[in-house]
This record gives structure tokens, C-alpha cells and sequence, in this order.
């Protein structure tokens, strides 16, 4: 049986998947050189594994999301309002506490490496 704990550990490595995956988006766009204020699609980061929702949003708004390891894109209403951190048109971004926000922070590719 699952506890509560391991379920949260699997929903935030389920969540830095998904952020993974964007990053790998967003190197390709740039190397492409495409338009920095035009909406881009990124994968939604909520922690359903099976989510395939495309949330579109520019650059420089992805950027302010990565800006903080703890902090995800979701699709508008794929995560409890207990995390919302801020609620746009198109897409919500949340932000992880507690076991979820450590994981998130291990994970984050952004951190240095040392």
C-alpha cells in the first residue's frame, strides 16, 4: 500500500518529468531561432503522468517560471489551489512545498552543478 508520502515523492518526480521535457523544448526553439515574444508549446507539468495537455506561452513567461526551482506550468485546473502561485489567461503556475518542493528543487536542471 502506497502511503502518503511515497505518493507525493512519485506525483513531484512525475512533475520534474514533465519539466525535463520542457527544457528539452525550449533548447530546440531557441536553437531554431524562433520568435522570443511569440506563444511556444510546452507540455503541462502537473503531476498526472498521463497528461498530455499543450500549454502555450512565450519565452520570456516560461523563463519566469524556471526562474524559481520550486514552481511548475500547468494547464488551467490540473492542480489543487493549494499550490497556485499565479493564475494567467492560458495557463496556472504552481509552486511545490514541503517533500514536493525538495524534490523539486534536486531535480531542477537549471541548478549549478558543482
Amino acid at each position: 500500500m502506497e502511503t502518503e508520502q511515497t505518493t507525493e515523492e512519485r506525483k513531484a518526480h512525475n512533475e520534474a518529468l514533465f519539466r525535463e521535457a520542457n527544457e528539452s523544448v525550449r533548447a530546440v526553439q531557441a536553437d531554431l531561432g524562433l520568435p522570443a515574444g511569440r506563444p511556444m508549446p510546452f507540455i503541462c507539468e502537473c503531476d498526472d503522468a498521463r497528461c498530455k495537455t499543450i500549454v502555450r506561452l512565450t519565452q520570456a513567461e516560461y523563463e519566469a517560471i524556471r526562474a524559481h526551482a520550486r514552481r511548475f506550468l500547468v494547464a488551467p485546473g490540473h492542480d489543487g489551489d493549494e499550490n497556485l502561485a499565479a493564475k494567467y489567461g492560458d495557463y496556472d503556475v504552481v509552486e511545490k512545498s514541503g517533500i514536493a518542493g525538495e524534490i523539486a528543487e534536486a531535480t531542477n536542471p537549471r541548478k549549478e552543478r558543482g
